[in-house]
């Protein structure tokens, strides 16, 4: 008896299911409910993608009808012309070309796209943003244990559907649409290019006399006519092909979104889990496995960063061991940043001299060139109607150097005055302080002899003085504005007869102004500062453009890169170069890899990091303020405004020129590397080194 109750008795194992059971309706119901999700995001992205598909057919429709009707159809007409004319030749008429369609720009498929953007938004805002449901691997796990507890993740659908959906779709269509408007430019400049030498070879064989076309003239005019017609029917079977291969890669496209959002690829697991979805465990589990992972991850990072530290570890003692230091090698350093601030050898010999002066010389001072200086331009013009109602007033002009000043003046002088009324005084090689010297160019630029004021009384009334160059005319010394206190009077003296504009840099001009109140002087000061990129890039397509040369970005033409990748590069070049004119047309050249016939391949500009002038001893630093504020100076001059001993300046301009930093030519006269001049009127700046 005794036995039978202990062979009767339940064993744990049946004590704990049994314990269980009244949770398995829960839990079945729960497994239930995310087997559901699975079903719901198969309905709602099933409807979804039937309305994309219909948006999509309908963009696709109304750009095929404004291609169709803006750009074949006008092209098959110009065929039909082209070979009607050709007929007429061939025939015997005189009859000139008539062309229908003037082959003007038309196409924007902005509009359609924004449509498209608008109602696809509209469509995924529709889905729900997430649903609950099982893994992919849950679903096998339910088959064997039904009851049991599983996994669940949270898909967030509405954001999923807009990721794929703007990835594989819009910025496909887009680019597509965007590539529409270049092949009608294209293909109008080619048919334009095809009537303009048939109409002018026409006119020139046929002439206006009555008759037929004899056969010489036709013998010339046919082949010509044949090759003409066979260019632009190239170009409308590629016109032709455009919408059946947007068709194609639409298809594909779509074929890509519905495999991309079937339930089965957005529940998966792995990576595209992990990155679109936020897995969710039980709650008995999660807790105890999210610690577990993250002390994993920190066990891990922990032995990876020993490793990765012993190595710097090692170098970091090599470098507190007495050797070569950063400070050490500051000659090397500061030639590595010349060279990332110089167009390379090669590519500049390769290149025209018409092409180098482009970018390298004097910045233009015609209209041919000029671009922007709005606001600058009619300050200018105030101060001028000022002048010309009586006012006595110089008109300065001020910027950094390499900005265009000098530019600036000589359009102001253009604008306003005969070209008989603009006289230039340009200062000496090296500057001077001597008003003799002063006086003397004076006399060569009126070419008159005299004293000054005679000189300047032959000045004729309405007439314009540009003195170019002012900072070469002084220096802080004794007697070192002698030339400036000269100026000063003369414009006192002569100011009402003409109008004195002087142009000088920022360093400069805050010196004197500081020493003889020069603003206080002027009409006007003009402030020629940095310009967008938007205004370097129309100054560089009007240079690069007028060449007939090419240019490419990563071996792409640049008429095939995106508006977005031509603002990154010439915001590159403003970058680079703080956007000062003159520096931003070298540095095109600077970022051109290599020349490939007529075609310069370039690279993305970066800018050059100036640290190493930090490097420089006091007195180096101090040779490059006056080399600034100076522009350029002789040895004789730069010797008596810093009272150096003539062994020790030697050394230090020695030790500058071995940095690439400055220049000193045949006749003595030191000047900045013009490649890095900016750079080092930047850094001085920065560190309050300048006026």
């Amino acid at each position: 008896m005794r036995l039978a109750r202990r062979e009767r008795a339940a064993t744990p194992a049946a004590r704990a299911r049994a314990e269980q059971l009244p949770e398995l309706p829960r839990r079945w119901h729960a497994t239930q409910r995310l087997v559901l999700g699975r079903g719901e995001i198969s309905l709602e992205i099933a409807a979804y993608l039937r309305r994309l598909a219909a948006i999509v057919e309908r963009t696709r429709a109304q750009l095929g009808q404004v291609v169709q009707r803006d750009l074949v159809a006008p092209y098959a007409q110009l065929v039909a012309e082209l070979e009607a004319f050709r007929d007429g030749v061939e025939a015997g008429a005189r009859a000139p070309l008539a062309v229908t369609h003037a082959l003007k720009h038309k196409m924007d498929p902005s509009g359609l796209m924004e449509a498209l953007v608008r109602e696809t938004q509209a469509a995924t805002r529709e889905l729900p943003e997430d649903i609950d449901t099982v893994p992919n691997d849950g679903l096998a796990q339910l088959e064997s244990h039904p009851f049991e507890e599983i996994d669940s993740v949270s898909v967030g659908v509405q954001r999923l559907v807009e990721f794929i959906v703007e990835a594989e779709l819009i910025g496909e269509l887009s680019e597509s649409a965007e590539a529409i408007p270049e092949h009608e430019r294209r293909a109008h400049r080619l048919g334009r290019d095809v009537v303009r030498l048939v109409s002018y070879s026409a006119s020139d064989l046929l002439g206006a006399d009555a008759g037929e076309v004899d056969e010489d003239a036709r013998a010339q005019l046919l082949p010509l006519l044949d090759s003409g017609i066979g260019r632009v029917r190239a170009e409308l079977e590629q016109l032709e092909a455009l919408l059946p291969a947007l068709d194609e890669r639409l298809a594909a496209k779509l074929s890509v979104i519905r495999e991309r959002t079937d339930t089965w690829a957005i529940a998966g697991e792995g990576d595209s889990l992990d990155r679109l979805t936020k897995t969710r465990r039980g709650p008995l589990a999660k807790a105890a496995i999210e610690r577990l992972q993250r002390a994993g991850r920190a066990i891990r990072g922990a032995v990876v960063g020993l490793v990765y530290r012993r190595s710097r570890g090692v170098l970091l003692a090599r470098r507190l061991r007495p050797g070569v230091r950063a400070s050490d090698a500051v000659v090397a350093r500061a030639l590595a940043m010349t060279r990332r601030s110089t167009p390379a050898a090669e590519v500049l010999a390769a290149l025209p001299y018409y092409y180098r002066q482009l970018f390298l010389g004097r910045s233009a001072s015609d209209h041919t060139f000029w671009v922007g200086r709005e606001a600058e331009l009619a300050q200018a013009a105030r101060a001028i109607d000022d002048h010309r109602r009586g006012v006595v007033g110089a008109l300065v002009v001020v910027g950094e150097g390499g900005s265009g000043k000098s530019a600036l003046a000589q359009m102001i002088a253009r604008t306003h005055f005969a070209h008989d009324r603009i006289f230039r005084l340009t200062p000496p090689h090296g500057g001077s302080v001597d008003p003799e010297t002063f006086a003397e160019r004076m006399r060569d630029t009126l070419q008159v002899r005299g004293t000054l004021q005679e000189a300047l009384r032959t000045l004729p009334e309405g007439s314009t003085l540009l003195l170019e160059d002012l900072e070469l005319w002084w220096e802080r010394s004794p007697g070192g504005l002698a030339v400036i206190d000269l100026l000063l009077d003369v414009i006192e003296r002569h100011g009402e007869r003409c109008l004195f504009v002087l142009d000088l840099n920022t360093g400069a001009f805050r010196a004197i102004d500081r020493f003889r109140g020069l603003a206080q002087r002027a009409l006007a000061v003009l402030e020629c500062g940095p310009v967008d990129s938007r205004t370097l890039r129309a100054m560089i397509d009007l240079r690069h453009g007028s060449t007939g040369f090419e240019w490419e970005l990563d071996g792409r033409a640049a008429g095939e890169l995106s508006d977005w990748r031509k603002a990154r590069f010439f915001a590159g070049l403003f970058d680079a170069t703080r956007g000062v004119v003159g520096p931003a047309l070298q540095s095109w050249l600077v970022h051109v890899d290599k020349l490939r016939g007529e075609t310069l391949q370039m690279r993305q500009p970066k800018a050059v990091d100036d640290g190493v002038l930090d490097d420089l001893s006091v007195g180096q630093r101090a040779l490059l303020v006056q080399l600034v504020l100076h522009k350029q100076l002789g040895h004789g001059r730069l010797a008596t405004m810093t009272g150096l001993p003539a062994e020790q300046l030697e050394d230090q301009l020695g030790v500058l020129r071995r940095m690439g930093l400055i220049t000193r030519d045949g006749e003595d006269v030191i000047a900045l590397e013009r490649y890095v001049q900016h750079l080092v009127t930047r850094h001085l700046e920065a560190r309050g080194m300048l006026p």
